[in-house]
């Protein structure tokens, strides 16, 4: 009975093309970007056809895909297995049933992600390749099927609560805090933009065009901070309400709608890479701004491929009503650099960082040891004059000045002063004088290409030596400015190598280097120490780098 109906309503209920009309719009809403108008359209066609009738597989997949685009998972593997049993009974749909197959299972995936399950959340989701529409599925329905979700939104134990100065508790704005405790590396949340573009410049396009057909849209844009000290903010509970896992559905036609400052939103949220792409999202625009280390505990990640979609894992391990934070630009400048950045993002960074910097560093011995060090412009010129030549003894010689200051700012955080300087003191200061380290560095390269030369510069196992403190300096400046970061991970990999290469002379410091870095992939990737396998030809540590380089 149910093939000879399914045959019957293929060739009357759709038998042509003027008999789908609905089917037709809910999938040319989908290729056009229009999710909430392709499932308001669906909600219509399913109306239409009443419960005695029965959709074809090709109206199924296409309700499935407005589903999933709409964030309603479980819909959508409901609809894509029952695209899957119309196909089989449907006359001339067989070939059909293997391709709907493949998208069920995505379709489950979507639905585990959304939940917090799944390998892209959970484990390395940089090995998860991003599905592909199966070939074998007509090439009419490709353009609506483009709209099929990569990754799914996720909200993990997060809310957006007002965010107090710590010294004067004063409320500062709204801001993104754990409610649970977070293992460092756990997944906090997954979203998909609310509008992207190829550049800041079409991105307000991009969000006009999506308020006109997306309700959450329009709240987005209402709950987003547009750079006006005169408004108030809506309270944290609107926030969460929007900016959570909630379906979106099409504006109602009569709805009341004014036109949000769409620059103001770009300048006060946007995130861009470069200049091929911006996006503004919704969750993750609730996350202030850190410049130390510790302080952002947050790790972003921009998926471009994945629709998109922008990942945050826990940076460390996070207690209750931690709140959550991310770099919103590089912080590896000096105090005034990085205040000029801030003010573009309309306030001035005060975090510990900064106030250490501005406050507790100057007219103390430490302060006057790094101020000595970036005084020494002369140290500049010289190395921009050795670039291009062969080593010879001017990169010793200047190697020995560049090393003398940086052990000058060493053995001022240890010296017996009134003040006692943290661990993150001492990597801030070394953050400051970094482009001293990093001159100390090239100066030992070139030694070492020297003496691979034939051109024995200084003692090899002297070189050795002050290779492993220049990386663990520069390291230490990573681990307190831009932690996880790229150039942080390479550093953590280079001195545990460095150590390595030693033989073991000093057996704890390279435990510890290693441990450090088989603990950054950890966090940054999700990759066990067996996994990384340091020290063995199999390595991944060089490969991952290379993907969270590109």
């Amino acid at each position: 009975w149910l093939a000879a109906r399914l045959s019957q309503l293929g060739g009357a209920i759709f038998g042509g093309e003027a008999d789908r009309p609905l089917l037709r719009t809910v999938q040319r809403h989908l290729a056009d970007g229009e999710p909430a108008l392709a499932w308001a359209a669906g909600v219509r066609l399913r109306a239409q056809i009443g419960e005695a009738e029965v959709l074809d597989a090709e109206a199924l997949a296409a309700l499935a895909v407005a589903a999933a685009a709409t964030g309603r998972h479980a819909a959508a593997v409901e609809d894509f297995r029952a695209a899957v049993l119309a196909a089989q009974q449907q006359t001339g749909a067989q070939d059909l049933v293997g391709p709907l197959e493949v998208l069920v299972s995505w379709a489950a995936s979507l639905h585990e992600q959304s939940l917090g399950r799944g390998d892209l959340l959970n484990g390395p989701f940089w090995r998860w390749e991003a599905p592909e529409v199966p070939q074998r599925l007509p090439e009419a329905w490709r353009r609506w099927l483009a709209a099929l979700p990569k990754v799914a939104e996720y909200v993990g134990p997060v809310e957006v609560r007002w965010a107090h100065d710590p010294a004067t508790g004063a409320r500062r704005g709204r801001g993104l805090f754990v409610t649970a405790p977070v293992k460092a590396g756990s997944t906090l949340l997954a979203s998909w933009p609310v509008a992207q573009a190829r550049s800041s410049a079409e991105l307000v396009a991009a969000m006009r065009r999506n308020a006109r057909h997306s309700s959450r849209a329009r709240a987005a844009y209402a709950n987003l901070d547009d750079g006006n000290k005169e408004r108030v903010l809506p309270e944290p509970e609107a926030a969460n309400a929007v900016f959570g896992t909630a379906t979106d559905e099409a504006p109602p036609p009569d709805a009341p709608y004014v036109e949000p400052n769409f620059l103001g939103i770009i300048n006060a949220n946007c995130f861009s890479r470069q200049a091929d792409w911006a996006a503004v999202y919704g969750l993750p625009s609730m996350l202030n701004h850190d410049c130390s280390g510790h302080g952002a505990t947050a790790l972003k990640l921009v998926v471009t491929y994945l629709d998109g979609a922008i990942i945050f894992r826990a940076a460390r391990d996070l207690e209750v009503d931690e709140e959550l934070c991310h770099r919103y630009f590089d912080t590896e400048g000096a105090l005034s650099a990085r205040h000029a950045l801030s003010q573009r993002w309309g306030f001035l960074c005060d975090c510990r960082r900064c106030h250490f910097e501005a406050a507790k560093l100057p007219g103390t011995m430490l302060g006057r040891a790094v101020e000595l060090s970036l005084a020494a412009k002369h140290l500049g010129e010289q190395l921009e004059a050795l670039r291009g030549g062969a080593a010879s003894d001017a990169h010793v010689a200047l190697l020995r000045e560049l090393l003398a200051l940086c052990d000058a700012v060493e053995k001022a955080s240890t010296a017996e002063e009134e003040e006692v300087w943290s661990d993150e003191d001492v990597g801030w200061c070394f953050s400051l004088v970094k482009p001293l380290c990093n001159a100390s560095l090239f100066c030992l390269v070139k030694v070492a290409e020297g003496a691979s030369r034939g051109t024995q510069l200084m003692d090899a196992d002297e070189a050795s030596a002050l290779r492993c403190l220049v990386l663990k300096r520069i390291a230490a400046a990573w681990e307190h400015s831009e932690r996880w970061s790229f150039d942080h991970l390479m550093n953590l990999h280079m001195h545990w190598a460095a150590l390595a290469k030693r033989q073991l002379e000093d057996v704890e410091a390279t435990s510890h280097a290693r441990r450090r870095c088989e603990q950054g992939f950890l966090v940054r990737f999700g990759v066990d120490a067996a996994d990384l396998a340091l020290g063995t030809p199999g390595s991944r540590a060089l490969g991952l780098l290379k993907c969270l380089k590109s």
